[in-house]
């Protein structure tokens, strides 16, 4: 009967240790695949949440140069449109370049940012010209480039397959 007993008590400790490892491999499983989960949260965090932040941004920002601008054409004199003009083209350069950043990392972006980037050229230097025939003066001919030129290039750059659609890119 002593045997019986010693055979059942070694294989109860048996049992034992044996869910006991049960309980710690499962364990580290757990901690594996949660830090792996969050190397993929992160990364996820860290690419498309920015750069749908950054598009948000640059977007918004391109609107209000454009606004501003519309604004200091109707009333040159009025330095509050000038002055939404500034601030927003600081934030649109610094959103921008951002923004063309985190497009070149992601594979699915990389082939549009170099068709971004060409139109935010092309764009930007009609805006400034713009800007500089209304500061001299010359707001007809601010208003003649204004309308075939600048307003098309900025639908151009804000709109279909550049910011808008990274803007709003489910």
């Amino acid at each position: 009967m002593l045997n019986k007993f010693r055979s059942l008590k070694a294989r109860l400790l048996l049992l034992g240790l044996v869910s006991s490892l049960g309980v710690i491999v499962l364990a580290g499983a757990t901690l594996w695949y949660a830090q792996r989960s969050k190397a993929h949260l992160l990364e996820f965090v860290e690419q498309h949440v920015a750069l749908n932040r950054s598009a948000t941004v640059t977007y918004a920002n391109g609107q209000q140069m454009g606004q501003a601008l519309r604004n200091i054409i109707l009333d040159p004199a009025n330095k509050r449109g000038y002055d939404n003009y500034s601030s927003a083209a600081e934030i649109f350069t610094q959103e921008s370049v951002r923004l063309l950043e985190l497009m070149r990392k992601d594979p699915a972006e990389a082939s549009k940012a170099k068709e971004l980037e060409t139109r935010i050229v092309a764009w930007r230097p009609l805006q400034i010209k713009v800007f500089e025939l209304v500061k001299a003066g010359q707001v007809g001919d601010a208003t003649a480039l204004l309308s075939p030129q600048e307003t098309p290039a900025c639908r151009a750059h804000l709109a279909g397959k550049s910011i808008a659609a990274l803007a709003w890119k489910a």
